[in-house]
């Protein structure tokens, strides 16, 4: 999968387009309440990994942008903590400390 911020912006604005018709779905019987509420789950899901992707402007590992097509150890070696706020989102970053993973 190629990113770039102009893909990472359109599907964002797709996710909030499904996100708003998912308000519009009529549940017509009691069973169909547990696909409603996974919809909203894999909406909220989506969005998440969007915003992470589109926070990291930089390519590693699997995540590849063509418009930063190089790692950038010097800006982004930091994990990126996501957390949904009310209807929102918070991104923080936190540092990698490489002395973590040695021997």
């Amino acid at each position: 999968m190629i990113r770039s911020e102009q893909s990472l912006s359109r599907t964002l604005m797709q996710i909030d387009y499904l996100n708003d018709q998912s308000k519009n779905v009529a549940i017509s019987d009691y069973r169909e309440v547990g696909k409603a509420l996974s919809l909203d789950k894999m909406l909220t899901a989506a969005r998440m990994i969007f915003e992470v992707a589109a926070k990291r402007k930089e390519s590693r590992g699997v995540h590849y942008r063509e418009d930063y097509p190089n790692p950038d150890d010097e800006n982004w070696l930091k994990n990126i903590i996501i957390a949904k706020k009310g209807d929102g989102m918070t991104l923080s970053t936190v540092p990698v400390k490489l002395s973590d993973f040695a021997n």
